[in-house]
């Protein structure tokens, strides 16, 4: 996921997801956690080309787990897991995740599986009530962040990456250990009485260029330590509204895809998500 975002060192992504409801939990420094190292099954399988992908099948979706140059990605067949057990080399933004849908960026997603992933798009301002849930382990002295990313386009037919213009591109971040972005933070928005501090601006990648917004928890567990994080009811329909009411987002817009995982720069092996759901979306 490559992205010309002004700051954040060249940075990447955006999404916007929608915290209401319970919302995001960290487990207290001190707290007895075990990290989950990975995931094992007769399935298990580690990913480290471009082109591979696992299949997910949860209740009402189906995913595809994607790892992101220099990372293997381990993941156990029809269950909502993923790990990072190793990482080749350092890539700035490389996106180690889970994707439901059809993402534009030249990342293997559904698409690469010839639709067997569940319906998309659906137009947004018919988007059901899309809820999140997951735990995850973030690896001590990892930089980068531990998001969602979600992409939403004007247009219902698909296009490629060279075709994305207008597209908004929405993300929360749920944790984000070392990456200095205070400094681009604009306004804040209080989503079920947490701080969120937003970034956006007009994204550009070779002359193609698309609305990026960043929902970052203020109070997000950022230490140097690992930590765990546990998400529950991560309700998106907020962030969607928020985005709408300051014209970053249309409400005719088509939601294309949701994703979960870990922008990585530095470290991040044995950061993993697991436990992950995701429900209250329409499939027509």
């Amino acid at each position: 996921m490559k992205k010309n975002i002004a700051g954040v060192a060249s940075a990447v992504a955006g999404i916007a997801a929608a915290l209401c409801f319970l919302g995001l939990m960290a487990i207290p420094a001190g707290a007895s956690v075990r990290p989950e190292v990975g995931v094992v099954g007769q399935w298990n399988q580690p990913m480290c080309g471009s082109n591979d992908w696992e299949r997910i099948k949860l209740p009402n979706t189906e995913l595809a787990v994607i790892d992101s140059a220099g990372t293997c990605v381990s993941s156990e067949r029809y269950h909502g897991s993923f790990a990072v057990p190793n990482v080749l080399f350092n890539t700035d933004w490389q996106f180690p995740g889970m994707i439901a849908g059809y993402v534009p960026t030249g990342e293997p997603t559904c698409a690469s599986s010839k639709d067997t992933c569940y319906t998309f798009p659906v137009q947004q301002k018919h988007d059901g009530a899309p809820l999140v849930s997951f735990s995850s382990w973030i690896a001590g002295g990892y930089q980068g962040n531990e998001s969602l990313d979600i992409w939403f386009s004007p247009v219902e037919s698909r296009h490629s990456i060279a075709a994305r213009a207008g597209d908004t591109e929405l993300m929360v971040w749920t944790a984000w250990p070392g990456v200095n972005a205070r400094s681009l933070l604009g306004d804040d928005v209080t989503i079920d009485g947490k701080r969120f501090g937003i970034m956006t601006w007009e994204a550009d990648n070779h002359g193609q260029q698309w609305r990026y917004v960043a929902y970052l928890w203020l109070n997000a567990p950022n230490g140097s330590k690992g930590r765990q994080v546990n998400v529950s009811g991560l309700w998106l329909n907020p962030f969607f509204r928020n985005a709408e009411s300051h014209g970053w987002l249309s409400s005719d817009s088509w939601l294309w895809s949701i994703a979960t995982g870990f922008e990585m720069n530095d470290n991040g092996q044995t950061n993993n998500i697991h436990n992950f759901s995701l429900e209250g979306l329409p499939t027509a």
